[in-house]
């Protein structure tokens, strides 16, 4: 299987074309959804990074954004052709790692805290913690919108926190 025919590229949210930042590119330029990805079972660690490094950057992004997603593009890129990472790259991307040295950790490092992370500030967020701070980025972020605020049902509260 060509590796462009294992995944089908993304195109990012709206709101990161327009609210570029070092988080939004690298997920976006990086998508770790298994809709796309290689399976991680039969495929190595150099075929993950190839198709997360390939994946384009759509025309319509702003120039922020696009300059952060390839400076990320090139971090990786140059991390995963470390000669520290050698031994790791021929490796199923499912399997514990040969090495775990400091070019590993910077490889994998910031795509898992990336993940993390953002899964705990959703939470907090939806869960009202800080209070009133969802409101108030959402008015940062679109300060011509207004109206009515939705309620955030039981449902969304129980699944958010589950990601705490």
């Amino acid at each position: 299987m060509s590796m462009r025919s294992a995944y089908r590229p993304i195109e990012p949210p709206e709101f990161q074309t327009s609210h570029p930042t070092l988080s939004h590119a690298f997920a976006c330029a990086t998508d770790i959804s298994p809709q796309w990805l290689p399976d991680p079972n039969p495929s190595t660690r150099a075929v993950f990074t190839e198709v997360l490094i390939n994946n384009p950057i759509p025309d319509h992004a702003c120039e922020d954004w696009k300059n952060q997603v390839k400076s990320l593009k090139e971090l990786y890129q140059l991390l995963a052709n470390h000669p520290g990472m050698s031994r790791n790259n021929e490796q199923l991307f499912a399997q514990p790692a040969h090495e775990k040295n400091t070019v590993y950790f910077m490889w994998d490092f910031d795509r898992w805290v990336d993940v993390v992370s953002r899964s705990v500030m959703a939470a907090n967020l939806l869960l009202d913690q800080p209070p009133g701070m969802l409101d108030q980025m959402v008015s940062m972020s679109y300060p011509n919108q207004s109206g009515e605020k939705p309620v955030i049902g039981n449902d969304i509260k129980d699944a958010a926190r589950k990601l705490t």
